[in-house]
């Protein structure tokens, strides 16, 4: 089994096994182009296959059959178990935990209800986007431990019951070669800023749309600026055939999906400016590595992101007007570039430090050492 979410790559999931024998992780299977991805599977690491679905529509023709298949795997009563919230197979997770009387763990990245409120999933997206956030609140009181990628954000929209242990801990894996040596310096250039923007295009809520029609605006102006995007997924073609609308051939460079955190790294020092125009994001893990290299930034305020960002740094959110304010800013010869690099890498240093493997290991002996004694109690 491969995937292209470096979340599930064997060579990640090494920190869970120094408190746990084996993992499983339940997951939709599709077909994938062979080259694409890395392993999932490996030594202690196997996978246990639902029936694969896209959007709203196939998850309510194969909803009974999935349910039946993940409360099968959940049903060892001396396991631990655990979801990453938001998504349908977490919450099922979690049910199946509770029928077989065995801990579970919630890992909370995003807020389903601002992801799906702002349209990505149309019309039956909007409409059920409050009973999307109502659903993982009441599952996340019926964890018994969780992680969250934010500070403070989604601990606040999304809390646990009141004293379950609880951590945050961003899921980005930075090594010391994912640092700039120094801070940027401002470019000399006047003319030509590469701007760069990293992100799935599963969905629309990266907000890679909004930066196309942005630049379009830009140049039309009198702005030279060119754009690289890294991502793939449904909308890609879409996203494609916009920037030929706008006559951006030449200006925009689709680089598509890239496995090799190095060579998406030789993008970013190449790049001037790292763009995130996000509709809905928890922390997102392209920012934190953009940052570390010192590259300036500049974002939406939406998520945790403002956690991570001074709010000179933010625009609001889905507004193409705001985005191009932003970026004409940055590249404004008053922008104070070094502070914001230097800043950026510390920044980065800061999250890193807060994510050490020794906060996770302490964290999970809590989790299964209270979850014993419960289990012995019971």
């Amino acid at each position: 089994m491969w995937s292209v979410n470096p979340n599930d790559w064997h060579e990640n999931l090494m920190p869970w096994l120094r408190t746990f024998d084996q993992l499983v992780l339940i997951a939709r299977v599709a077909g994938a182009p062979s080259d694409a991805g890395r392993p999932v599977e490996g030594p202690n690491v196997r996978v246990a296959s639902v029936t694969d679905y896209k959007g709203a529509r196939q998850l309510a023709a194969h909803y009974l059959g999935v349910r039946r298949q993940v409360l099968e795997y959940c049903a060892d009563g001396q396991a631990f178990y655990g979801g990453r919230f938001p998504g349908v197979l977490a919450g099922l997770v979690v049910r199946g935990a509770q029928r077989a009387k065995a801990p579970v763990l919630a890992q909370v990245v995003g807020d389903p209800r601002a992801v799906l409120g702002t349209g990505v999933a149309g019309w039956v997206g909007r409409l059920s986007a409050r009973l999307a956030g109502w659903s993982m609140r009441n599952q996340l009181r019926k964890v018994d431990a969780a992680i969250y990628v934010t500070r403070r954000q989604l601990q606040d929209l999304y809390p646990t019951s009141p004293g379950t242990p609880t951590i945050a801990r961003s899921d980005v894996a930075l090594t010391p070669g994912s640092f700039a040596k120094e801070p940027r310096p401002r470019p000399s250039k006047k003319n030509n800023w590469r701007l760069v923007a990293v992100g799935s295009h599963d969905q629309m809520y990266k907000g890679h749309d909004l930066l196309i029609s942005a630049l379009a605006r830009l140049r039309a102006n009198g702005w030279e600026l060119s754009l690289d995007i890294v991502g793939s997924g449904n909308y890609h073609d879409r996203l494609k055939a916009m920037a030929d609308e706008f006559d951006l051939a030449g200006h925009v460079r689709f680089h598509g999906h890239i496995d090799s955190p190095e060579d998406v790294r030789e993008i970013l020092k190449k790049s001037d400016l790292f763009v995130m125009p996000s509709r809905t994001e928890g922390v997102p893990r392209a920012l934190i590595e953009a940052m570390a290299l010192g590259l300036p930034c500049i974002a939406s305020n939406v998520g945790g992101i403002p956690e991570i960002l001074e709010p000179s740094f933010l625009f609001e959110a889905n507004s193409v007007d705001a985005l191009e304010r932003a970026v004409c800013n940055s590249v404004n010869e008053n922008h104070d570039w070094p502070r914001q690099s230097e800043r950026n890498m510390q920044s980065a240093h800061s999250i890193i430090e807060e994510s050490s493997a020794e906060a996770l290991d302490s964290f999970l002996s809590t989790f299964t050492a209270r979850s014993t004694v419960r289990s012995s109690s019971a």
